[in-house]
């Protein structure tokens, strides 16, 4: 299984846009839970953030996007159980740290992440 081996939840970043009937990273985050029998948790960290970070540069971006960050269901998931972030597009990669940082802070230390696409103008390519 590669990347997924030995993964115990696939956790999907929040969205930025939450207007959208279907969120595309909960969505693939529920295929790939579908097809390997790993669970998909949707409400583990939850985006207060309502703000467009878009064209802000790489710090202001980080900072407003972590505050807007929690996790919700902390006391259901063992500290040890490793976890695959999903995110839908890597720009500038403050956001992916963001969440990272957050599940880090909260003692969860198993934590990779994968993302379905690279923004060309990211400069990360």
């Amino acid at each position: 299984m590669g990347l997924l081996k030995d993964v115990g939840v696939i956790i999907p970043v929040p969205p930025s846009k939450k207007i959208r009937s279907v969120q595309p990273t909960f969505a693939v985050a529920q295929a790939i839970s579908n097809v390997f029998g790993i669970p998909s948790r949707n409400d583990f960290v939850h985006s207060s953030n309502t703000e467009e970070v878009k064209g802000m540069d790489v710090i202001d971006r980080y900072d407003i996007v972590k505050k807007g960050l929690r996790i919700t269901s902390d006391a259901i998931m063992d500290k040890k159980t490793k976890i695959l972030l999903l995110d839908d597009v890597l720009d500038s990669g403050s956001t992916i740290k963001a969440v990272l940082d957050t599940l880090a802070g909260a003692g969860y230390e198993d934590i990779s992440f994968f993302t379905l696409t690279i923004k060309r103008t990211s400069g990360l390519e």
